[in-house]
């Protein structure tokens, strides 16, 4: 069983194996030191890239609430999945023709 904490973060994973890789007796190639750097560059990227979409996601929301509709209250329905069904129908559902019983 491994020793490693529950919530592992990419970057964590990143310094993982670059541990590894270090620790694993004569592994350096050659570039080595350019192959690490260009992976912490890509892991710095993702966590960039995953704190945008936490703040797009922010701004999503606000807006969502804006609007009188109940989507998010409902089971399953989140964010996401509420700012998909009002993108792909339209803002205003109230004009939409009504649906005989």
């Amino acid at each position: 069983m491994s020793n490693l904490p529950i919530h592992i973060t990419k970057r964590d994973k990143a310094e993982l194996i670059l541990d590894c890789v270090q620790n694993d007796g004569n592994t350096i190639r050659e570039y080595q030191e350019f192959r690490d750097f260009i992976t912490r560059s890509l892991v710095r990227n993702l966590e960039h890239q995953k704190e945008e979409l936490a703040g797009v996601d922010e701004e999503i929301e606000k807006i969502l609430l804006t609007f009188d509709y109940k989507l998010i209250s409902m089971p399953g329905i989140g964010i996401t999945v509420a700012s998909k069904l009002i993108a792909e129908t339209g803002w205003d559902l109230c004009k939409a023709a009504p649906v005989d019983s």
